[in-house]
C-alpha cells in the first residue's frame, strides 16, 4: 500500500504541474493517468477510486484542452489527502 499512496501524491504533484504550466514529458502524465485509471478500475468498490478515475481522466483531457485550475486544485488536494492517508495507514 506504500507504493500506492506514493503513486498518489507523484499524481497530485503532476495535476499541480497542469496548473503551473511545468513541462512534464508526455509519457510521464500519460504513464500516471493510466495508473490512476487502472487503479481506480481494480479497486471500482471503494469510493476513493472514484477519486483516482476522476483525476486519471483530468490528467489526460488536460493534455488536449484548456480546464479551469480550480478542477485541478480540487483533484490534486484530494489525491494528496488520500495518499498521504495511505502512508500512514500503516501507523
Amino acid at each position: 500500500m506504500l507504493i500506492l499512496g506514493l503513486g498518489d501524491i507523484i499524481a497530485a504533484g503532476l495535476l499541480m504541474s497542469r496548473v503551473y504550466d511545468i513541462d512534464i514529458p508526455i509519457l510521464i502524465i500519460m504513464a500516471f493517468a493510466g495508473y490512476l485509471l487502472l487503479k481506480g478500475l481494480i479497486f471500482i468498490m471503494d469510493i476513493g477510486s472514484l477519486v483516482d478515475i476522476v483525476a486519471g481522466a483530468l490528467l489526460i483531457l488536460s493534455l488536449y484542452f484548456g480546464i479551469p485550475n480550480i478542477f485541478f486544485f480540487a483533484a490534486a488536494a484530494l489525491l494528496a489527502f488520500k495518499g498521504i492517508m495511505t502512508l500512514f495507514a500503516r501507523f
